[in-house]
């Protein structure tokens, strides 16, 4: 730096070249603006050495990904695909490979409910077949046989006649049905379709459960049906319908099977309970992983869980 005379005879400063400050923008001056200018350069030198172009992204499918792809076609078609059907698989796989990464990219995946309990079950299934063991013993099935014996109880069944009488066509069903179980009873009524009124489903049931016969009748009817004795008519009983004389014909008792009869649906509720378990400890752990902050009302509920 330097000191010249100015034509008007005052002295001015002048840069190490000559240049007078002044002439220099401010914005030049600015050390912000010095340092992108600089990664500026940077960055064009690097694109200029590496050839102008920058590098893209890689999809690969490899051919483990394509044997997939042609065992679903297989499976869906029930033949190999051509040539062209299996490339027109690979490059829906590549779109959408290249459509997932910009959804992700572009955060999509972040704040949809449908994605977040998507994930979440997926992880679900992989904590519940995280650390499987073997196929259960034979004495693991029988013990939790004996521990759950009342699941697999075979109930009780009951084969009846029924006679209908409609509350919408007559004044009295109940004072109709009591007397209409006299004549029966006295033998007046043989022929079981002619008596009562037309009825819209089978007039006889042949080993039915109490649950089948509460699903047809209601569970009033089926209360009634289980404790009326067998070999004769009783009534009124009372129905969805409308009211009924019934005549139990016979009955099978409630029985617990055999382990061997239903060995196939212990072994496979077994596994499922055990899979649950695995689920919910694996749960656990993670969850002691995390710290949980809640409004009032939910801690208090949240409380109950634990």
């Amino acid at each position: 730096m330097r000191t010249d005379t100015s034509p008007d005879g005052l002295p001015s400063e002048t840069d190490s070249r000559g240049t007078p400050p002044d002439r220099i923008p401010r914005w030049l001056r600015d050390p912000l603006v010095v340092f992108v200018l600089l990664g500026i350069g940077v960055f064009a030198l690097d694109g200029w050495l590496a050839g102008g172009e920058t590098a893209r992204p890689v999809i690969e499918i490899a051919p483990g990904e394509v044997e997939r792809l042609r065992a679903r076609w297989i499976a869906q078609w029930g033949e190999e695909p051509a040539d062209s059907e299996l490339q027109t698989l690979v490059d829906e796989a590549v779109d959408e490979e290249i459509l997932y990464r910009e959804a992700q990219r572009l955060g999509l995946d972040r704040d949809d409910a449908i994605v977040r309990r998507r994930l979440a079950q997926k992880l679900t299934f992989i904590l519940e077949d995280a650390g499987a063991a073997g196929p259960p013993s034979q004495a693991e099935v029988e013990e939790y046989y004996a521990q759950h014996a009342e699941r697999y109880r075979r109930p009780g069944r009951t084969t009846f006649d029924h006679v209908f009488l409609s509350r919408d066509s007559r004044t009295d069903p109940v004072g109709d049905a009591a007397a209409l179980l006299d004549e029966v009873r006295a033998g007046a009524g043989s022929d079981l379709q002619r008596l009562g009124d037309p009825f819209m489903l089978a007039r006889t049931y042949a080993d039915r459960s109490d649950r089948e016969i509460a699903g047809l009748f209601g569970s009033v009817f089926a209360d009634a049906v289980a404790e009326l004795p067998a070999g004769g008519w009783h009534g009124p009983v009372e129905s969805t319908y409308g009211v009924h004389l019934v005549r139990v014909k016979g009955r099978t008792p409630s029985r617990a099977p055999a382990l061997a009869e239903v060995r196939d649906r212990v072994l496979a509720d077994l596994r499922e309970d055990r899979r649950r378990d695995r689920s919910v400890a694996a749960y656990q752990e993670l969850r002691a992983a995390y710290e949980v902050r809640l409004p009032a009302t939910a801690s208090d509920t949240e409380s109950t869980r634990e």
